[in-house]
């Protein structure tokens, strides 16, 4: 169930973590799926919506979200017996995680 992991479970981390009177940087990595509408996939992008949605309405001057919308990556869920090496993934998430904002 894709709306249990990528969104519930997320907002409840959140919701444990944030402090709205300490600076508190989430990273929620969402999917380029979304502009693309993949056909087979509407699940996975409606959660990811929800996901965006809730960081945008939960977000404060303390609790900041960074939400990029990521290229497809492989994963243990895309990965096929033809595809490249998931270690392949490390620079694109690297340039991401290089852009949230510490201060």
């Amino acid at each position: 169930n894709y709306k249990l992991f990528f969104f519930d479970q997320f907002r409840k981390i959140v919701k444990v973590f944030s402090n709205k009177k300490q600076k508190t940087i989430f990273f929620y990595p969402s999917t380029v799926f979304i502009d693309e509408n993949i056909l087979g996939y509407q699940s996975y992008i409606k959660s990811k919506i929800l996901g965006e949605k809730f960081c945008d309405e939960y977000k404060d001057k303390n609790i900041i979200f960074y939400c990029p919308r990521l290229p497809k990556l492989i994963t243990d869920q895309s990965q096929s017996f033809f595809e490249s090496d998931p270690s392949a993934n490390i620079p694109i998430l690297l340039e991401y995680l290089r852009k949230i904002n510490l201060n």
